[in-house]
C-alpha cells in the first residue's frame, strides 16, 4: 500500500528587523487573518483583539482563538494564524519582533532576570498568555508605537 501525505508549505519569513532596532513592532486591523505557516530567525510577542474564532497554530499546538490573546513564540518555530471561524472584519493585531540575542546570557543568569530566562526558554514551544496578563499588558502594548526610543525599550 502507498501513503501519501501533502507536506504543508513552511515559509520564511525575512522581517523588517535590522541589526541596528531592539525590535520592530507592526500594528494592523485586517479583514482578513490568514497566515501561512511560517518561521523566523526572531522572537515574536503577537497581540491579538477582535479575532475570536480565528485558528492559532504554534509548533505542535493548535487552538481557538478568542477575543483577545497574546501568544510570545520563539525563533524559528513554526506557525500560522487561519479564519476559521472568525466572523470579524476589524481583527487588530500588533507583532513586536525582536532578536533573539537581545538579551545576552550573563544578563539571564542574574538572579532577578529568572523569570525572564524562563518564559524565554517556553516560547522556544510557544507562550499563550492567560487572559488576565492579556488584558493588563493590552493598553501598553496598543500604546507601544507611541513610545520614544527608550520609553518604547522599557
Amino acid at each position: 500500500m502507498m501513503y501519501s501525505a501533502k507536506t504543508p508549505k513552511v515559509f520564511r519569513e525575512i522581517t523588517s528587523l535590522n541589526t541596528g532596532d531592539c525590535f520592530t513592532i507592526s500594528s494592523r486591523v485586517k479583514k482578513d487573518f490568514d497566515f501561512p505557516l511560517h518561521f523566523h530567525d526572531e522572537y515574536e510577542l503577537n497581540l491579538i483583539t477582535n479575532g475570536k474564532g480565528a485558528k492559532r497554530i504554534v509548533g505542535g499546538s493548535i487552538g481557538i482563538i478568542d477575543d483577545i490573546e497574546l501568544v510570545f513564540i520563539g525563533p524559528n518555530i513554526y506557525h500560522a494564524w487561519f479564519m476559521h471561524q472568525c466572523t470579524s472584519t476589524e481583527i487588530k493585531e500588533v507583532t513586536i519582533h525582536f532578536h533573539k540575542d537581545l538579551f545576552a546570557e550573563t544578563f539571564l543568569n542574574r538572579n532577578q532576570a529568572c523569570i525572564l530566562k524562563n518564559m524565554f526558554n517556553t516560547a522556544q514551544l510557544g507562550v499563550l498568555f492567560s487572559r488576565e496578563t492579556t488584558i493588563g499588558l493590552i493598553n501598553r502594548i496598543l500604546n507601544l508605537n507611541k513610545k520614544s526610543r527608550f520609553d518604547a525599550v522599557l
